[in-house]
């Protein structure tokens, strides 16, 4: 793929499921591509469509654990997003090392497998029952880290680029006032020939951020395990 280029349509159709008939590409340039605005006060609930989540959950139900119980005990109830659209103070506080989520609370183990005796009752040990919760609150941490990666990755390269800009601004009035000075005679061409060169890497630069921005973008949707702008309900339990 060349650089300031988006995938092909037969890419994209592997990646979407779909044959390459279906899918329109609009756009084939980094520069006209639309970059998604992240919606403020996202629910940590969204985290329950990630797979390794869904893995996890299913994990607990075959062994009749009430997920439902695990969900409380183990997903804080808290807005992944700020108002900016980036990291809330809730979710960084929360992927610190000694936040709650990094222990498996002790007591937890027997009201999550209480209900299970009603349905099943299989013969399980503290261990067994211990390593499915602590399976499970380890996607809880990941999935948590990957969104605070992600909108970290987010903020810096928007402030990246805004940067960037207003240095492709610069460089295009500083070889414009070289054109005019050469008209003038008060420069030579090899001075214009390196502001030009300077234009030239800046955009180039410029090109490499907004990649690295979109990139970020589709981040978020990788560890948020979808869409933010889909219906915000949880996935139905296991």
């Amino acid at each position: 793929m060349k650089p300031g280029v988006v995938t092909d349509q037969k890419d994209v159709g592997v990646i979407l499921g779909k044959p390459v008939q279906a899918v329109n590409l609009t756009t084939h340039s980094v520069r006209s591509l639309r970059l998604p605005v992240v919606t403020p006060g996202l629910p940590a609930t969204l985290l329950l469509r990630r797979p390794d989540i869904r893995s996890a959950e299913e994990s607990l139900a075959s062994a009749d654990a009430d997920v439902s119980a695990a969900r409380k005990a183990f997903l804080p109830n808290i807005q992944l997003t700020g108002q900016t659209g980036f990291q809330s103070a809730l979710l960084s506080a929360l992927v610190r090392p000694g936040a709650f989520v990094y222990t498996l609370a002790a007591g937890v183990t027997q009201p999550i497998f209480d209900g299970g005796r009603l349905r099943g009752q299989l013969a399980l040990t503290e261990a067994q029952r211990q390593q499915l919760l602590e399976n499970y609150r380890k996607s809880i941490v990941s999935a948590l880290t990957d969104v605070e990666n992600a909108l970290i990755a987010t903020r810096e390269n928007a402030a990246r680029e805004h940067a960037q800009r207003l240095a492709v601004a610069a460089a295009r009035r500083a070889l414009n006032l070289s054109e005019e000075r050469l008209r003038q005679g008060t420069i030579d061409l090899t001075t214009l020939l390196n502001t030009q060169s300077t234009l030239f890497q800046a955009e180039d630069t410029l090109i490499q951020i907004r990649l690295a921005r979109l990139q970020a973008a589709a981040g978020v949707f990788e560890a948020l395990g979808g869409d933010w702008e889909e219906p915000l309900a949880a996935p139905p339990l296991p």
